[in-house]
């Protein structure tokens, strides 16, 4: 996998986000803003993970095992590859909470509330 150099700004400002809602003073906004926080670092530290790990390839069994470009890597075989094979789908997951926290936080304190408009 190669490095994606979007990957660190994109963290960076979402945690930068994240932390100034954090600090805001409704308890919407800081739950706003620990799903953006949440999200962001999930997405993050999964993404990283993903672009560090050796890759999964087949056994000759048919189970996921790592492989390090050299061979096999031992102790790799079921789970844990799997668990690494699956990080795509954890940094994919924490990128949804981040966005899902934002559209929550601007929601809230952006669109109108229909209870309020006069009629």
């Amino acid at each position: 996998m190669k490095y994606n150099r979007k990957l660190l700004p994109a963290t960076v400002i979402a945690l930068l986000l994240s932390s100034n809602i954090v600090s805001a003073e409704t308890e919407q906004d800081s739950t706003a803003g620990a799903m953006i926080a949440g999200g962001a670092a999930t997405w993050s530290v999964a993404s990283l993970a993903a672009w560090a790990a050796p890759a999964v390839v087949a056994h000759s069994s048919g189970m996921a095992i790592m492989w390090s470009g050299t061979g096999y890597v031992a102790g790799t075989i079921g789970a844990a590859s799997a668990t690494v094979a699956a990080l795509p789908l954890v940094a994919a997951a924490g990128a949804g909470v981040a966005i899902a926290g934002a559209g929550y936080y601007i929601y809230d304190n952006y669109v109108e509330d229909d209870e309020e408009t006069p009629k």
